[in-house]
């Protein structure tokens, strides 16, 4: 089975949550400074899957207003 850069990211980033007994955002901030990276250009290199639960992790952990949440089904006006 073929793991994606994505997906081999996430891991990392799901290793260091674990080590650290941290958020996966606080986690991907720490991914950041281990590979010296900014989190713009991670972010870049992640997949919907992974975007997606990152944000639901700042929801969670309350990192950013609820208001910033992305609607699942976009609004139709007609």
């Amino acid at each position: 089975m073929t793991v994606t850069y994505s997906e081999s990211i996430m891991r990392a980033v799901v290793e260091i949550a674990e080590r650290d007994d941290c958020s996966l955002l606080e986690a991907c901030v720490e991914y950041c400074e281990e590979n010296d990276l900014e989190p713009e250009e991670l972010v870049e290199w992640l997949e919907p899957v992974a975007k997606s639960q990152l944000r639901q992790s700042a929801l969670d952990t309350n990192k950013v207003r609820k208001s910033v949440e992305i609607p699942a089904i976009p609004l139709v006006f007609e």
